[in-house]
């Protein structure tokens, strides 16, 4: 029982039935909020066969039945201008205080929470892909009709699955107060996702299960329930190790209907549901397991936001195989199974390494979805000369540009960096503070630039070589300051410079100033022996 776009599925439940941790629970007594712009005609209500209470809130000024039809129909003559909630639980906001409503002999409880929400209102309060599980916005008669008919069977304790595990600490959405990945929240087509402080909190009884934030998730802090990254890849190399003929098409989606005899010789089949699930790090390790072609095919339920996640990941990903040497059009989205059916009667794309290469059996890292995603890059890549080769905002891969005229090693993109990416080092053999990067460990949060005094950092999504990936490299690096007493260097000099410019002014007297110059166990010592 469903009435979203998404996966999710209502079971009944007794009610004594327990509930685990993974699974969400709603309650409901069936009461029902009818948002209308007019009249309600209450003999149509009681024919839904909705036994509990029913409230019409018509609008001001709307023509209401003055006896109010069935007792248990009352109508209000009140808009409702924001409705948030779920099933059991739908709270809505009132052009008219509650004060209000009771003065008109309506009862506050009948106006604070319900538990079905049929919103006639144009346009609806909830207007998203994926709307709340209780909640129905329907246009004509007939979709009156089925909402009314599918309300009188929301009555009792239903569960569904907890979709989603959330790890907080390989989450980037924030660090030291800086706002960093928002992808999950960008794409939720359900707004079952908010910020939280330095993580994210996921509302369970919102979540129906897109899988559209784990796979926009560039850590894996998101990730779908029940589908261990580790376990797929191990399903994923069994099926390959049972193909028949060299380089398959790994077919990946809800199948649920065979295909014909010609195609399903070609293919293996990877049934996963959602799709999104099923991430880039998966496609592109498919391919280094010795996958001839990854084809994804989309289903009509997939949400609108899902979906386009869906075209801008496979367009990154096919630029990312072009660079490493490898066919672009190794990996492919199908909207539908005729397309699906096209690209597998295509020509086959040779897989690289080939099978008979041992290292297309060599187990790849799975303790992480980034390691996974940059050892099967790893593998992939043939191009003798790797031209790093630019990627769309929002891709999980990629280098920081550094204006060195503005930086002043002040070290807060370090300290900010929530992967590591960004190390500073005050001294080295040179007598030099360096900025070092990995660009391996960089999934593009953007925590850095927000959280750099200078904005001296700019994102550059990219796809370089693995040498380049996993080689240490210097950002800047600038002489420290030297202590005008001890003559040791404790501070980049521009740093120093900086922070004088921002705590003089013209009338500082020159003491203070060369205090300011000294290094800090000098300056202590010198206000201790004046």
């Amino acid at each position: 029982m469903s009435d979203s776009s998404c996966v999710s599925q209502l079971t009944k439940l007794a009610s004594n039935a327990p509930v685990d941790a993974a699974t969400v629970e709603y309650r409901s007594d069936g009461s029902v909020l009818i948002v209308s712009n007019g009249q309600i005609d209450p003999t149509a209500l009681e024919a839904s066969g909705i036994a509990a209470r029913i409230v019409v809130a018509a609008g001001p000024g709307a023509a209401l039945d003055p006896t109010g039809g069935d007792t248990a129909v009352r109508q209000v003559p009140a808009r409702v201008v924001e409705m948030r909630g779920w099933l059991g639980q739908f709270v809505p906001a009132w052009s008219t205080a509650l004060g209000d409503l009771r003065s008109n002999g309506v009862s506050g409880g009948d106006h604070e929470q319900f538990d079905i929400v049929i919103d006639l209102s144009d346009p609806p309060l909830i207007d998203r892909s994926v709307v709340p599980i209780g909640y129905f916005a329907p246009r004509d008669r007939q979709q009156l009709a089925d909402a009314l008919a599918q309300a009188a069977d929301l009555v009792g304790r239903f569960s569904k699955p907890k979709y989603f595990h959330y790890d907080p600490e390989i989450c980037t959405h924030q660090s030291f107060g800086q706002t960093g990945c928002t992808r999950c929240l960008e794409v939720c087509a359900a707004d079952a996702i908010r910020s939280d402080g330095d993580r994210i909190a996921v509302e369970p009884q919102l979540c129906q299960g897109c899988g559209a934030c784990t796979l926009a998730c560039p850590t894996g802090a998101l990730s779908y329930a029940g589908a261990d990254r580790a376990d797929l890849l191990a399903q994923l190399d069994d099926a390959l190790g049972a193909a028949h003929g060299a380089a398959p098409v790994v077919l990946a989606g809800q199948l649920d209907t065979p295909f014909p005899a010609p195609e399903r010789d070609r293919i293996v089949e990877f049934p996963v549901q959602p799709l999104a699930a099923f991430g880039e790090e998966l496609w592109f390790a498919a391919l280094a397991r010795g996958a001839g072609r990854v084809v994804l095919l989309a289903d009509a339920a997939i949400p609108a936001e899902t979906r386009q996640l869906l075209d801008q990941r496979v367009a990154a990903a096919r630029t990312i195989l072009e660079a490493c040497g490898q066919p672009a059009d190794g990996i492919a989205l199908a909207q539908d199974r005729a397309q699906a059916v096209e690209l597998i009667r295509g020509d086959p794309v040779q897989p690289v390494p080939s099978p008979d290469d041992p290292s297309a059996h060599a187990p790849l890292p799975t303790q992480t979805k980034r390691a996974l995603l940059t050892g099967a890059l790893a593998r992939l890549e043939t191009t003798q000369r790797f031209e790093p080769a630019p990627l769309p905002a929002g891709a999980p891969l990629g280098t920081l540009l550094i204006d060195r005229d503005r930086c002043t090693l002040c070290s807060a993109c370090a300290k900010i960096c929530p992967t590591g990416a960004v190390r500073y080092a005050d001294e080295d053999a040179d007598g030099q503070a360096k900025l070092g990067f990995a660009e391996d460990l960089c999934v593009q949060c953007g925590a850095c630039a927000q959280g750099c005094p200078e904005q001296a950092i700019t994102l550059q999504p990219r796809i370089a070589s693995a040498e380049t990936r996993a080689h240490w490299r210097v950002l800047n690096a600038e002489p420290l300051a030297d202590c005008p007493d001890c003559g040791r260097g404790f501070m980049p000099r521009k740093l120093l410079e900086a922070n004088i410019r921002r705590m003089t002014g013209p009338q500082t007297p020159a003491a203070a100033v060369e205090q300011m110059r000294r290094c800090p166990d000098c300056r202590h010592w010198r206000i201790r022996n004046p």
